[in-house]
């Protein structure tokens, strides 16, 4: 029999390199599925100043405790300061154990990789997802080491992610909590310029299981130097707060093309398709808009409305339409956000305008954001003179494409003169499941529950859809 010495030093150098081997691991940060269900909540007990402080935690693979969405033009200079904190506990325990191994007859080193800084860095990452490596751990065994790992910096950090106003992905940047914060406040301090038009995505962040607290948050947008501070947010941001500030970003299209068979008895060719989500298809008059739905300070991009070239016996011509889209109401109840957009828009054959009539359409749109229970809700209603088809549909931030509404076409080109944009109305109520970033996970019809669709599923009762010309 081995005495029992011999085996108490295999046993601990087993669960010694198993430990060691957990910590080498990688993996990749990606932004999390549910901001709200995470350990991430407000704790008056730990406040830098004021009544409230964002304590954030990673053990459930939740890894973001706060988000902001923010307009920027190029130029513009976004600076974010926010002070961290977080306890220094350690195992004596473990400690004692993993002595105890060494003591036991450890006589070699394990070498491992060496932990890359968490330090401020600028990064061109596709589909707006970075990387963040887990430690490493480059070991020659000696108890401060071992003190260093019990008492590892957590992997917090704030993080800009920029995106263009069509909502593709630029960049990011990273500022990391450092040591500095442990038992004291540490100020964070990141800012960089954006290099157009766009928003900005403030995050923070914590894929550790040590606790790490968040106060005093300061966003500040800043233009040829006059500070335009806080704009399109609540006011300044001193103390976080626990109301449903956090909203997404949303691009809707509106758009009216002509099915087969729309100018049989003409010289004109039609868009020759039917219904779809397609970027690549043509329309006779579309429109988009991009809407972040706070609530208090909503904000809507773009709205103007263009045409396809239309062709007439090899010659082409681009009309140029007219429209707008407006935000005409908001309202932040204690658990949504609500904005409703209004659009219009009309547009006429570029090879007769201004004698022939408009394509006519106005739209009013209701976002319901609920950022809590991951719900997107939009009420549609839209008017039309019902030619030439009408479709409607939603974006979210990666590009995903949810139809709302569509109407085919009815009777042909004459039935412009002698309709307006009152002739026809349709509505929609829409439901969308969401993840924290806004991203579209499922469909269904508001109220039905319990028939919900994939987003694919959900499409494809759109597209089998025949566009016409009907009789009307």
């Amino acid at each position: 029999m081995k005495p029992f010495y011999v085996v108490f030093t295999k046993v601990t150098l087993l669960c010694f390199a198993l430990f060691i081997g957990c910590l080498t691991a990688t993996a990749q940060y990606a932004l999390p599925d549910s901001l709200f269900e995470s350990v991430s909540h407000f704790d008056p007990n730990h406040a830098r100043t004021g009544n409230n402080v964002l304590r954030t935690n990673g053990q459930y693979d939740v890894t973001a405790g706060y988000r902001k969405l923010v307009p920027v033009e190029a130029g513009q200079q976004v600076s974010t300061d926010v002070y961290a904190y977080y306890e220094k506990k350690r195992s004596k325990k473990l400690l004692r154990i993993l002595l105890g191994g060494v003591t036991g007859g450890i006589s070699g080193g394990i070498a491992a990789q060496t932990q890359q800084s968490f330090s401020q860095s600028h990064q061109e990452v596709p589909n707006g997802r970075g990387s963040f490596p887990y430690v490493g751990v480059g070991i020659a065994i000696a108890p401060n080491i071992f003190k260093d790992i019990l008492t590892a910096t957590p992997k917090a950090a704030i993080q800009y992610n920029f995106y263009d106003k069509d909502s593709s992905f630029i960049e990011s940047a990273t500022q990391s909590v450092t040591k500095e914060a442990r038992d004291q406040w540490q100020l964070l301090q990141l800012s960089t310029s954006a290099k157009q038009d766009g928003f900005v995505e403030i995050v923070i962040i914590n894929e550790s299981k040590k606790s790490v607290w968040f106060d005093d948050l300061v966003i500040t947008v800043l233009f040829n130097k006059q500070p335009t501070a806080n704009t399109n947010l609540d006011g300044p941001i001193t103390n976080f707060s626990g109301d449903p500030s956090t909203t997404n970003l949303y691009k809707t299209h509106i758009r009216s093309f002509a099915p087969p068979g729309s100018f049989s008895s003409y010289d004109f060719e039609d868009d020759n398709r039917g219904f779809s989500t397609s970027g690549s298809v043509t329309s006779r008059v579309k429109q988009s808009y991009t809407v972040i739905p706070d609530g208090v300070n909503p904000t809507l991009y773009d709205g103007t409305p263009t045409s396809d070239p239309t062709i007439k016996n090899g010659q082409s011509q681009t009309g140029t339409p007219r429209g707008h889209a407006q935000i005409t109401s908001q309202n932040r109840t204690a658990s949504a956000n609500i904005v409703r957009v209004y659009t219009i828009y009309e547009g006429s054959n570029p090879f007769y305008d201004p004698f022939t009539p408009d394509i006519e359409v106005e739209t009013r749109i209701t976002f319901s954001e609920n950022i809590q229970k991951n719900r997107l809700t939009l009420a549609v209603t839209a008017n039309s003179k019902k030619f030439p088809a009408l479709e409607i549909f939603v974006e979210d931030i990666y590009g995903t494409r949810v139809f709302l509404a569509i109407e085919g076409a009815y009777g042909g080109p004459g039935d412009l003169y002698i309709r307006d944009k009152t002739y026809s109305t349709i509505t929609a109520d829409v439901t969308i499941v969401i993840n924290s970033s806004g991203v579209f996970q499922s469909v269904y019809e508001t109220g039905s529950a319990s028939q919900t669709y994939s987003i694919s599923a959900w499409n494809q009762q759109f597209t089998s859809q025949f566009a016409g010309s009907f009789t009307d």
